[in-house]
């Protein structure tokens, strides 16, 4: 799993150095005031743990994407979500094995 995070809440993971023993932080390229204009929290999951990932980046979808895997953001997730006015039940993200 990759996720970018943009400078709103780009502190907030970096000092998350330890979250997972498998996890990576890399940081993007340089903006004008010499900060990096996002950062990119790599990690690899079973897929038992999708779920709860997706649930801990929506935290942040305003500040995050998921670069890896591609986001299938399926229309009928989002029907769902739409339908029942509710927090994500299912995770909108296909993991290709």
């Amino acid at each position: 799993m990759q996720v970018r995070f943009f400078p709103e809440v780009m502190e907030f993971i970096q000092e998350g150095e330890k979250r997972h023993p498998k996890q990576k932080i890399e940081l993007g390229p340089k903006g004008k005031n010499g900060k990096p204009t996002y950062v990119d929290y790599i990690v690899k999951l079973p897929k038992r743990s999708l779920e709860e990932f997706c649930r801990w980046v929506y935290r942040f979808m305003g500040n995050a994407q998921f670069i890896s895997p591609q986001v299938s953001a399926v229309r009928g997730e989002v029907r769902l979500h739409a339908r029942r006015k509710s927090k994500w039940r299912h995770c909108p993200i296909s993991i290709q094995t």
